[in-house]
């Protein structure tokens, strides 16, 4: 409920699909920091890029995306078309927390 209306119903998964928008991807990479940003920048789905950490080389990423769809081949592809090391690539799940606080504090459009 938000504001007296049925923010939203279904299953966990249905509901956190709906609350998301799209999709959080975090990803290590091993490679140069300023190509690593321009590059994946470029890619036309992601919507905020934000640096966690460096340790060895290894640079950890959160990318926030718009896609519906899962585009974590995509971003590989795009390590790979770079001839840069993968160590991890993995898609955030979202709790039922952030999915009640994302629906419930959602302005009105």
């Amino acid at each position: 409920m938000n504001n007296g209306r049925i923010a939203g119903s279904g299953t966990p998964a249905e509901l956190a699909d709906m609350a998301r928008g799209g999709q959080v991807i975090l990803i290590t990479i091993r490679a140069q920091r300023d190509h690593i940003d321009a590059a994946l920048g470029a890619l036309p789905f992601v919507t905020a890029i934000t640096h966690i950490s460096e340790q060895d080389g290894l640079h950890s990423y959160s990318l926030t995306t718009t896609a519906d769809k899962d585009v974590s081949e995509r971003i590989f592809n795009a390590v790979v078309h770079n001839g840069w090391s993968l160590a991890e690539l993995q898609r955030k799940a979202i709790n039922l927390e952030e999915v009640f606080l994302d629906l419930t504090t959602r302005e009105d459009t």
